[in-house]
This record gives structure tokens, C-alpha cells and sequence, in this order.
């Protein structure tokens, strides 16, 4: 079975979110990057962004949401304003949507009503997808597409998403082990004296 070049070159972007998250020393904005880079692979995405959970919580939400952090980026390679990086649970209209594992689709036509970020702005149609690890919801990954009738590749942003899910659990498992360790070596120097 034979796979074209372009095939390659999408399975390359995200086998390449493993390989971060196997590196001793990555960090989460690694991944996000990696993340976002391996969105921006597939031809059908014009502006990718990741966002994942740092643990802060939202002063202003009255629910007590956490702030995502991480990155947008184009296409074209244009800088983001640096505000895109902070997202905030607050402005989804359907949360429970994410919350439940689910992805959004949204036709941007530029009504009122629609919920409309910065990381939104100029596109035609968004895909949300989220980002979630033992039950919770650690992240946000987002693709969309200035062409008026562009569809976007949902497998590809599920897989994107399912590889930082697998990426923040090793992270967690691996503190936790460094933790263990750590008890274990306490103890074990308390026992020999």
C-alpha cells in the first residue's frame, strides 16, 4: 500500500506532537506549537490555534473556568496579536458542547449573534475541537478557513487533539512518578539512619 507525499507529510506533522511529547524537556508551548503546526500542514486550514490549560483560573468567570493558554497562527505566516494567546471558557456559547467531547462547527457570516474572537476574525468557517484528558477539559484546539465553502479536516483536528490529550496525561504521569521517587528516596534515607 502506497501513500502519497502529501499523505506523508500530514502523517509527519502529527507523529510530530509525539515525538515533542516523548522529548525529556518539552514543555506545553512546544506542543502547542507543534500542534498548531501540524493543523496548518493540512491545505485546507488557512489559521490553527491551540490552547491548553496552565492551571490559572479566570478572576472574571463567576464559574470559576480556567484560562487556556498557547498559540494562533496562519498560513501566511503573519504575526497574531498577542492577546489570541490567553482564551477563555466564558465566550463559547455551547461549552457543554466541548465539555462533552464534542466538536463545533461554525459558518462565519458575520451576524451579530455569532460568537466572534479575534482568532476568528476574517475567517469563513471555524472547527473547535477540545482537548480532554481523564474526563476533563484541558485544551481547545481550533482550525478554520477564509474560503467561503471550505471544509476543514476533521480527522485531522481530532487527531491533533487526541495526540495533545496523550502528550499532557505522559507529562502528568511523569510528574507523578518523579513525585513517587522523590517519597521513595526520602523514605529510604530516613529508614537508613
Amino acid at each position: 500500500m502506497g501513500f502519497s507525499s502529501s499523505q506523508n507529510a500530514g502523517a509527519e506533522g502529527l507523529a510530530e506532537i509525539a515525538r515533542l511529547a516523548q522529548s525529556p524537556g518539552a514543555e506545553k508551548a512546544d506542543l502547542v506549537r507543534g500542534a498548531v503546526q501540524a493543523l496548518l500542514a493540512a491545505s485546507e486550514i488557512d489559521r490553527a490555534g491551540v490552547w491548553i490549560d496552565e492551571g490559572d483560573i479566570d478572576s472574571r468567570s463567576p464559574r470559576g473556568w480556567p484560562v487556556f493558554r498557547g498559540s494562533v497562527a496562519d498560513r501566511d505566516g503573519d504575526d497574531r496579536p498577542s492577546d489570541w494567546a490567553r482564551l477563555s471558557l466564558e465566550v463559547f456559547p455551547s461549552f457543554e458542547t466541548l465539555t462533552s467531547g464534542r466538536i463545533i462547527q461554525q459558518d462565519l457570516d458575520g451576524t451579530p449573534d455569532q460568537l466572534m474572537l479575534g482568532a476568528l476574525l476574517e475567517l469563513r468557517r471555524a472547527v473547535w475541537a477540545p482537548v480532554e484528558s481523564r474526563g476533563q477539559l484541558r485544551g481547545v484546539v481550533l482550525a478554520g478557513t477564509r474560503r467561503k465553502r471550505g471544509l476543514l479536516p476533521h480527522g485531522r483536528i481530532e487527531a491533533v487533539s487526541a495526540e495533545l490529550a496523550l502528550a499532557i496525561e505522559l507529562e502528568e504521569e511523569r510528574r507523578l512518578a518523579r513525585r513517587r521517587q522523590a517519597d521513595i528516596n526520602a523514605t529510604g534515607r530516613l529508614l537508613s539512619e
